[in-house]
């Protein structure tokens, strides 16, 4: 009797709870737009297939869309409806971008690329090879500073080395933030569409805004990981070349839509 009644509370709760409702209808509505195949989708699509820094991607993806979500909230999308130039550079540059990403998918279909890590040969301070030392002062004194220089130097070297980005890091974050941002489409949904309907439900809109959040933190790993897991069914290259060639078209069908959309 005791799960009974407690499925029965919680339906009561969820169907009398206002808030709980325009959540939901948030939730839906977002997915129903993010759902579509984007440049959003065909990116995350892409990395998880090669199963390369896919949480990296889909975290960008998701806290991209959340922070314009918010954006619109606070009114955003009545400012760029009296700045249209700014949609105008983004489509010119969302367009570039499209293409180059769509260039970069042809040529993977063309020459299979394969990951590879890169290699540092990294030399410990112990390891480098010392001068010879001499046994007058003068030779002493040349060698004692050619050993702090090369000590110094090892030590620069380490110390860029820490603060280096990885291009297997920097890429895929870059490429998930400009399809993110720079896409004059998603700024339309989120700022324009979402900011609207949103804006009907009065005080309530915040739990709107938070439903249309909860879809992005929903579809993105669903979509990203499901994707993974399908990457080794999916790893022959002749697979791979029909993939990056429909990833490749489809972008150049979006580099299009956007700019004379």
């Amino acid at each position: 009797m005791v799960p009974e009644n407690l499925s029965f509370y919680l339906c009561v709760l969820l169907t009398h709870n206002k808030y709980v409702n325009v959540f939901f209808a948030g939730l839906l509505f977002n997915l129903s737009l993010i759902l579509a195949l984007g440049p959003q989708n065909a990116l995350i699509l892409k990395y998880g297939l090669r199963r390369q820094a896919i949480t990296l991607v889909i975290s960008v993806c998701a806290l991209c869309d959340i922070t314009l979500i918010a954006l619109s909230g606070v009114g955003v999308g009545v400012i760029l409806q009296k700045a249209p130039i700014v949609l105008e550079i983004l489509r010119y540059a969302g367009f570039l971008y499209l293409l180059w990403f769509a260039y970069t998918c042809f040529r993977d279909a063309i020459h299979p690329k394969t990951l590879a890590t890169e290699t540092v040969s990294e030399t410990k301070p112990h390891e480098e090879e010392l001068p010879d030392v001499s046994s007058t002062t003068a030779g002493t004194t040349m060698a004692t500073a050619t050993v702090m220089e090369t000590a110094t130097t090892v030590k620069e070297k380490t110390h860029r080395r820490t603060f280096h980005i990885p291009q297997e890091i920097k890429g895929p974050a870059v490429a998930a933030f400009v399809v993110s941002v720079i896409n004059p489409a998603a700024w339309v949904d989120l700022f324009v569409v979402i900011g609207s309907i949103s804006s009907s439900y009065g005080p309530d809109k915040w739990a709107f805004l938070l439903g249309t959040m909860a879809a992005s933190l929903v579809w993105f790993p669903a979509f990203g990981y499901g994707a993974a897991a399908l990457s080794k069914p999916l790893s022959s290259p002749k697979v791979w070349r029909c993939i990056n060639s429909g990833i490749g078209l489809f972008m150049v069908f979006m580099a299009f839509r956007v700019l004379f959309m």
